[in-house]
Parts: structure tokens; C-alpha cells; sequence
């Protein structure tokens, strides 16, 4: 037995259906090769003592027998002990002393009594500063990842003014994924359905990088002319095409130098651009269409699609090497619907978002939360915000009830009477029901015009200054009678 038993003071107990001596003499022998461990009887002798005490102390078990901590700390082995403490006031101790060698030791005593309420046994535990310093440094390591996690969710929640608006556990370890490869040029991909919030991710991987500084240029390839993309992405040099300008264009990636090129769905790119973005990104240069000057790249690609690129590359519509190119990370957002726990933070996010920008005082009624939590949300994060914003935008009531969230989620408009269709009173409430959406309409216009003119025309920064994708801003431009 590694651990010294001495006399016959040690009892032993029955655990579970095991046989108790076996099982008590593993345990003890464990435990004596691992810790410093030491009992003494009510006689204040030692009954056992644990190899690791011998060890610390450079001692025999002979060096013990007959003795206690009063015998020790007269040979000065140490000077003081928490089991003399325990003895003399009868109760659990702590002590910090000085033993062998200068070594400093920490010891906490626990007494033991009978059932007769008499002191049976005095256990003791002590550790050597050495091992307090291993644990010390663990907890230090510990201490410094999480001060630098913090320091980067920060960063990006607080400091870079966004706002936290996941709750869901899926989401918190994306988050935090993105958040833990940012400082690094690795590509990514970022997988998931339709309006799952693709591009606030990229945008996240980008403001928590070295390149924050430098631009975050979106490309949204599906609103794209495939003809023209080329040119869109490469840029031109005066004459290329029929149409150029005469000045030349610069493209895209030439804009977005030293920051982050986002390509939105990814997946529609054709193959022939497909061959010559896999050579930008293997060499790190392209020439305008229509140049031969060469023009060094320095960003990093972060693409998104809501199609499986694998099967593309199976069925030949995607190619597998710039799929290892430009998929370093895989980052899959869950849809809405898989994540509950984000969709009432996101109401309320959306809600006070949308009041402050229609200078209302909407808010949402309890017995409505239970809705916006249980219906499926196909369109995800934007028919969410799409829904919110209707309902700030049509409801003359400050109070956003269920009733109304329901008729919208049906299909159907709170705003219309429910009256005999001909009645001078349906009339007047589906002329009521079209000038809120005109006004809706109009404000809708006036912001995206106000958008455009801050950004120079230039659309990419018009939809970052308007908080919505460039796929949306083409959208509303093509709903809206703007002159672009």
C-alpha cells in the first residue's frame, strides 16, 4: 500500500455495491501518490500518512511512528501546523508556516467526530508553494485568453457601436468563431439560408481584424450583370468595350486594397470567372480588363452562399480547387428558426432601431412575443426586420398587439376595416390603409435618395450607410422611382 497505515485506527466504509477494503485501498493509494494528506487520532499520533508527506517532508515512515505534528514541529521540521490548530480549538483550521528547506506550506485541517459527537480523527491536506504556482499559472493562461476574448467582443459590440442581438448558443459560438479568426488572412466561406445574416458576420470577421481601417467592399454577384461582372470586379482601362469610359474604371477589388472583399453568393459566379478569380487568389495580381499594367492585391476574400458548393463541384458548376481556395473556414449560420432564443432580441433590436429612425414610440406587447417565437420565419433575419418594420410603419398604436402581428404573418392588413366591402367606411379605410403606405413608401425613397447623395453615387457605401445588403439596396431602387 503506498499510503503508510499506522496502528489500527483507519475504519472503512461501504460504497455502493463494491467490495469496501479493495475499493478503500485503491482510492487511499491514489490519493497518497498524488497528494499530501496526513490523520491524526484523538490521541494527536499520526494513524496514516500519505507517500506525498513523507516525500515533502524527506522523511521515513519509522521518522512517524508514535509521533504527531507536536513532535515534528519540535524537531523543526516545520514551525507551525493547522491540525494543532484544529486540536486546540476544536475546529476545521487553515495555516500558512514555514517548513523544511525555507519552503513555504499551506495546510487546512478538518476534524472528524464520531457519532457520539467526539473527536475522532484531525485530516489534513497541505500543498507546497511549487504546486500553488502551477495552479496559479493555469489560471493566469485562463485569465489571459478570456481578457483577450472580452477585449475583442468588445471591440465589436461596444466600441465599433453594434449592438448584440444574438441570445441563441449557435449563434454565440459563431460569433465567437469569427471573432477568434479575424486576426488571421485565411479565407472564408460563410454557409446558410437566405437573410440568415451572411453579411454581418463577414462584417464582424472585418471590423475584428487587422483591416478594419482599410474598406469592406461587397459584391453582390447576383445583381450583376454577367456580361459586365468582369469589368465590375477587374475594372477597365479607357476604350476596353464599347461604352467604357473614357477615363477608365477602377474595379472593385482595386477599391477594396488592404481591407475585405465580401462575395455575396458566391455560388452564381460563372465558370469562366471562376478560372480567373482562382488566379487572383493563387497570385495575388490581376490587370484591368483591357490592360497589361499589373495591379498587386493585398485583401482578404470572405465569400457567402446559401447553395451547397460541394454538390456544385459534383455536378461540375463550381470548380473543387477554388473551392479549397477560397474556402479555408466554413462558417454555417443556422436559420431562424433553429435558433428561438434570437428572435425576441431581435425584435426589440429591430423595434428601437426602427423607432428612432421613424421618431416613433412603438413597443410590443407581451401576449405577441409568443407569435413572432413560433411561426417558422422562411424569409429568416430579413423577413423578421421586413415584418417589424411594417408594423412601426402602418400601426397607429403605440402598442403592437398579437392581433395585429397574426393578421400580418396571414397575409392580411390590420389596417383594413373589417366592413361589407362597398361600405363608405371601407372605402375610407382603404384610403387610409394606401396613404400610410405611401408615406411609407416615400420616407423609404427620401432615405435611400439622402443615401445615395452622402455616398457620391457610389452604391456599395450608400447601402453600409443605410445598414442593409447591396443585393437589398438594388431591390428598393428598382421598387422606388429614384434616378440612378
Amino acid at each position: 500500500m503506498s499510503g503508510i497505515l499506522l496502528g489500527d485506527h483507519m475504519n472503512y466504509y461501504n460504497i455502493g455495491d463494491r467490495d469496501s477494503e479493495q475499493f478503500n485501498r485503491m482510492l487511499v493509494e491514489s490519493l497518497s501518490e498524488m497528494i499530501s494528506i496526513s490523520v491524526r487520532g484523538p490521541d494527536k499520533k499520526f494513524v496514516f500518512v500519505s507517500e506525498e508527506f513523507l516525500k515533502g517532508l524527506k522523511l521515513k515512515p519509522a521518522d512517524v511512528e508514535g509521533k504527531g505534528s507536536t513532535e515534528l514541529i519540535q524537531e523543526k521540521l516545520y514551525e507551525s501546523s493547522a491540525s494543532e490548530r484544529a486540536f486546540s480549538e476544536g475546529t476545521d483550521a487553515k495555516e500558512f508556516f514555514h517548513a523544511i528547506d525555507d519552503q513555504w506550506v499551506y495546510s487546512e485541517s478538518k476534524i472528524i467526530k464520531d457519532f457520539k459527537g467526539e473527536l475522532e480523527y484531525v485530516v489534513t491536506y497541505s500543498v507546497l508553494p511549487h504546486e500553488l504556482l502551477k495552479e496559479i499559472d493555469k489560471m493566469r493562461l485562463h485569465l489571459e485568453y478570456y481578457k483577450q476574448e472580452n477585449k475583442q467582443l468588445y471591440n465589436y459590440l461596444i466600441k465599433n457601436d453594434n449592438i448584440h442581438v444574438f441570445a441563441d448558443k449557435s449563434m454565440s459560438k459563431i460569433v465567437k468563431n469569427a471573432v477568434k479568426i479575424a486576426p488571421t488572412n485565411a479565407s472564408v466561406v460563410i454557409t446558410g439560408e437566405s437573410g440568415v445574416g451572411k453579411e454581418i458576420i463577414a462584417k464582424v470577421i472585418h471590423e475584428n481584424s487587422d483591416r478594419r481601417e482599410k474598406p469592406f467592399v461587397a459584391v453582390c454577384i447576383p445583381q450583376m450583370s454577367p456580361a459586365l461582372m468582369e469589368s465590375e470586379l477587374f475594372g477597365y482601362e479607357k476604350g476596353a468595350f464599347t461604352g467604357a469610359l473614357s477615363s477608365g474604371h477602377e474595379g472593385l477589388l482595386e477599391s477594396a486594397n488592404g481591407g475585405t472583399v465580401f462575395l455575396d453568393e458566391i455560388g452564381d459566379i460563372s465558370l469562366d470567372l471562376q478560372v480567373k478569380l482562382l488566379r487572383v487568389l493563387e497570385n495575388r495580381k490581376f490587370t484591368r480588363v483591357g490592360g497589361t499594367k499589373t495591379i498587386e492585391l493585398d485583401v482578404r476574400f470572405i465569400a457567402a452562399t446559401n447553395k451547397n458548393l460541394k454538390q456544385m463541384v459534383k455536378d461540375n458548376s463550381f470548380r473543387e480547387d477554388l473551392l479549397y481556395r477560397i474556402g479555408v473556414i466554413f462558417l454555417n449560420i443556422p436559420p431562424l428558426r433553429e435558433r428561438k432564443d434570437d428572435i425576441i432580441p431581435l425584435v426589440n433590436h429591430f423595434v428601437s432601431l426602427l423607432n428612432k429612425i421613424y421618431c416613433s414610440h412603438h413597443r410590443v406587447a407581451e401576449d405577441a412575443y409568443h407569435l413572432f417565437r413560433e411561426y417558422a420565419w422562411p424569409g429568416n433575419v430579413r423577413e423578421l426586420r421586413n415584418l417589424v418594420e411594417k408594423l412601426v410603419v402602418l400601426s397607429e398604436e403605440n402598442l403592437i398587439n398579437a392581433q395585429m402581428v397574426n393578421r400580418l404573418l396571414q397575409g392580411e392588413d390590420f389596417l383594413v376595416a373589417d366592413t361589407t366591402i362597398g361600405t363608405r367606411q371601407d372605402h375610407e379605410a382603404i384610403w387610409e390603409e394606401n396613404t400610410v403606405i405611401d408615406k411609407y413608401n416615400q420616407i423609404e425613397s427620401d432615405k435611400i435618395l439622402t443615401a445615395l447623395v452622402e455616398a457620391g453615387g457610389n452604391r456599395t457605401i450608400a447601402a453600409e450607410i443605410l445598414g442593409i445588403s447591396r443585393s437589398t439596396l438594388f431591390r428598393r431602387l428598382k421598387k422606388h422611382p429614384i434616378n440612378k
